[in-house]
C-alpha cells in the first residue's frame, strides 16, 4: 500500500490580471505594471488557450542549395578580388577570381545541400503548438495593486476625451 501523498499546493499563487490576443499587448501590459513600480518577478506571461497549428514551409532541400550556391559565389566573387589587388601571384588577376567564384560555388553548394538536408528530414514534425492568447499574471501578494493600476491607467480620462465633451 502506498502512502497517501499530502496535497501539494503551488509555491507561487497566480490571479490573472489581463487575457491579451497577441504576446506584444500583455508585453505592454507588463512594461505599463513594471513603470508603475511592481516587480517583474512578480508577472509573468502565460500562454493560453494552445492549439496545434502547422508549420511554415521552409522550402525544398533544392532550394537551399541552389540559394548557399549563389552565396558561395559572391562570397568566393569578393575573396577573388580582394586576393588580386593584395597578393602577388604567379596567376593572372582574371584566373583567381574565377578560382574564388568557382571554389565559392562549391563550398556553398555543399553546404546548402547538406543544410538542406538536415532541416528538411523526414522525421521532422510539421506541426507545433501555438497560444492563441496570452494571460499576464501577478504574484497574489500584489495581485489588488496590480488590478488598481491597470484600472486607473485603463480609464484614465484623456485631453481629447475631456475636449469633445465640451
Amino acid at each position: 500500500m502506498r502512502p497517501s501523498r499530502p496535497s501539494r499546493e503551488p509555491i507561487v499563487h497566480t490571479t490573472v490580471l489581463v487575457s491579451a490576443s497577441s504576446f506584444g499587448e500583455a508585453q505592454q501590459t507588463v512594461e505599463e505594471l513594471h513603470a508603475a513600480g511592481i516587480g517583474r518577478s512578480s508577472l509573468d506571461i502565460v500562454g493560453a488557450d494552445l492549439r496545434l497549428a502547422d508549420r511554415p514551409s521552409r522550402g525544398t532541400v533544392w532550394r537551399s542549395t541552389r540559394t548557399a550556391a549563389a552565396y558561395g559565389a559572391a562570397v568566393g566573387l569578393l575573396l577573388g578580388v580582394f586576393i588580386t589587388l593584395v597578393a602577388e601571384t604567379s596567376l593572372t588577376g582574371l584566373y583567381v577570381v574565377a578560382w574564388g567564384l568557382v571554389y565559392g560555388v562549391l563550398l556553398g553548394t555543399l553546404f546548402g545541400f547538406f543544410h538542406g538536408l538536415i532541416r528538411h528530414r523526414p522525421d521532422l514534425e510539421n506541426q507545433e503548438v501555438v497560444a492563441t492568447r496570452y494571460e499576464v499574471r501577478c504574484v497574489e501578494a500584489e495581485a489588488s495593486v496590480a488590478k488598481a493600476v491597470l484600472l486607473t491607467s485603463r480609464h484614465e480620462p484623456t485631453d481629447d476625451s475631456l475636449t469633445d465633451a465640451a
